[in-house]
């Protein structure tokens, strides 16, 4: 029987993409780190549910990567576009990241950290950031004469963007028992579109 040789994938969403490494930016890195530090500083006691017994909560230890460090990980992994965990571990080793020192981890661990990271600690840092840039004068928008009929009419006008996350491979407990295929979830973000302030 004579196989089939693969060929270039037409369909752009099924085509395995290794985005390229963004540079650091210093003045970026500056307004992240001035933004997050003080909520990264507030005391804060991880937990999670138990997923064999939720009734359980497990209390997370502050070990390497506590909260700052796992903050300044994902932010990165956005920011900087890093392709995988094994990148995420290179720089983080070579170079650091954000506030994070240089830091020798493994990608195991990085990715347990991120398998069982609580979803209302990262909430908590999210909503003091927020509450903080709403706080703060807004940034000047150019061009902003033009939508003054707009802005008379609309109290407010919001910019959303949104997306819908890849498949997931079934290797956590919690996914194994799940029929058909799991998505990673859905992501939005909704903004103001004058000010530039997250809503």
């Amino acid at each position: 029987m004579v196989r089939k040789r693969a060929g270039h994938c037409p369909n752009p969403d099924l085509r395995h993409r290794v985005p390229g490494l963004l540079p650091p930016v210093a003045d970026v890195e500056a307004e992240l780190c001035a933004l997050l530090t003080p909520a990264l500083l507030a005391s804060r006691v991880l937990e999670r549910r138990d997923p064999c017994n939720p009734e359980r909560v497990i209390r997370m230890r502050a070990r390497l990567l506590t909260l700052p460090v796992m903050v300044a990980l994902i932010v990165s992994l956005v920011w900087r576009r890093l392709g995988a965990i094994a990148e995420v571990g290179r720089v983080l080793a070579q170079d650091g990241l954000l506030w994070v020192a240089p830091l020798q981890v493994s990608e195991q661990a990085i990715a347990k950290r991120l398998d069982t990271l609580p979803a209302s600690a990262l909430a908590a840092v999210l909503t003091a950031v927020s509450t903080r840039v709403q706080a703060q004068a807004p940034p000047p928008v150019p061009g902003l004469e033009r939508w003054r009929a707009v802005r008379t009419h609309f109290p407010r006008v919001a910019v959303v963007d949104g997306s819908t996350l890849e498949a997931l491979r079934k290797t956590t407990q919690t996914l194994r028992g799940r029929e058909g295929v799991v998505l990673a979830g859905r992501m939005m973000v909704m903004v103001e579109a004058f000010t530039q302030r997250p809503l």
